[in-house]
């Protein structure tokens, strides 16, 4: 089902205007309840991370520590450096015009994660060309461009090969910035799950964690201003049991499941933006990417606002995202062997490169 996009924003010199004509971000699926959320995944639990060039930063800590009333029903974000891990994904859908879609999140200097479904169509890559990431930014406008914003063009865009628009698999993308980004206290990475970590999330059940995003809010329109809702993450059974036709045959450890029943919930625009949790000493950890979640109405596509949301389960993929922080590519990883050492620890190696799913390399 395609996602109702947000409003077009024509970069023309210093002029915006919109264009209410829908872009449809491809064919997601045929299943009437199911809803992907165009907006709102991961580094390590440790203090540092590590980009494919093996330099380190500092990730998960925000420059300000601030514990402001928190989308829809949620509240503004709007510090800068608050989240500072933050990414917003653009298309250009024609000449110079580009269109707000998904979030993302930051996890080195020259990766972003995000929703597989925000950056493919009919299951296959879109074209890294029609893709811009922004980075800094507590506002949804792609002018801004003067410190602390960076607006970054795509050299790579990795969906995940397994991910499976109608069951919603694997849906995770890696995008390889074209450049480096300029880290400082309102750009940094978030951390990612501990490697060697549990990862069925069961260890997650209970715990509050943070949304953010520029998605749709209670006037039913994508938010200017950057916008987080705290969640509860909420066991297998009880998300289970809420809706059965929605998580009967999408839930499994690969998924965590979060949120409210009461109007309070990530919406349309927030998908592939992260679910955080806040450890030790103040630093953030990325728990989940924004998937799906119900529709209100058989006639109405945007978010149900009395079910539950369903997040990629970020430590579950945690061995594939970091392959590709270090090889830049996802090719081999699923042929790859692990052999133990002499000293016990497991040892990666790579039998055989497998081919790269991606669409045609067009306009």
């Amino acid at each position: 089902m395609p996602i109702p996009p947000s409003d077009h924003i024509t970069l023309r010199r210093s002029t915006i205007s919109s264009d209410p004509s829908p872009v449809e971000m491809g064919s997601i699926g045929e299943t009437l309840w199911l809803l992907l959320l165009a907006v709102l995944i991961l580094t390590s639990e440790s203090s540092s991370t590590a980009d494919v060039n093996g330099s380190t930063m500092t990730c998960g800590l925000p420059v300000t520590n601030q514990r402001r009333p928190l989308i829809v029903k949620g509240e503004v974000a709007s510090s800068s450096g608050e989240w500072p891990w933050h990414a917003s994904i653009w298309h250009r859908v024609s000449h110079g015009t580009f269109v707000y879609v998904c979030g993302g999140t930051l996890l080195s200097e020259l990766y972003v994660l995000t929703a597989g479904h925000c950056v493919s169509k009919d299951g296959n890559s879109l074209n890294e060309r029609l893709i811009t990431v922004q980075l800094g930014s507590v506002r949804q406008n792609l002018l801004l461009g003067s410190f602390p914003v960076q607006n970054v063009a795509v050299a790579g865009n990795i969906v995940h090969e397994d991910f499976a628009p109608r069951t919603f698999q694997a849906d995770l993308a890696m995008l390889a910035l074209r450049t480096k980004v300029v880290l400082n206290e309102f750009i940094r990475p978030v951390c990612l799950p501990e490697a060697g970590g549990k990862s069925d999330g069961k260890d997650l059940y209970g715990r509050e964690a943070v949304a953010v995003g520029f998605g749709m809010t209670e006037q039913t329109e994508t938010a200017y201003e950057l916008r987080k809702i705290r969640l509860p993450i909420v066991d297998y059974v009880t998300c289970l049991e809420s809706n059965r036709q929605v998580f009967g045959m999408t839930l499994s450890a690969r998924v965590l499941c979060a949120g409210y029943r009461n109007g309070s919930t990530i919406c349309n625009g927030d998908s592939g933006g992260g679910l955080f949790t806040e450890e030790e000493g103040g630093r953030w950890v990325l728990r989940g990417v924004v998937s799906f979640t119900a529709q209100r109405g058989w006639n109405d596509t945007s978010c149900s606002l009395s079910d539950y949301s369903a997040f990629v389960n970020v430590a579950y993929y945690g061995d594939w995202i970091r392959y590709v922080l270090e090889h830049g590519d996802q090719r081999g990883y699923s042929n790859r062997t692990v052999e133990k050492s002499e000293n016990g620890r497991g040892t990666e190696q790579t039998k055989a490169l497998k081919t790269l799913r991606v669409s045609e390399k067009s306009e």
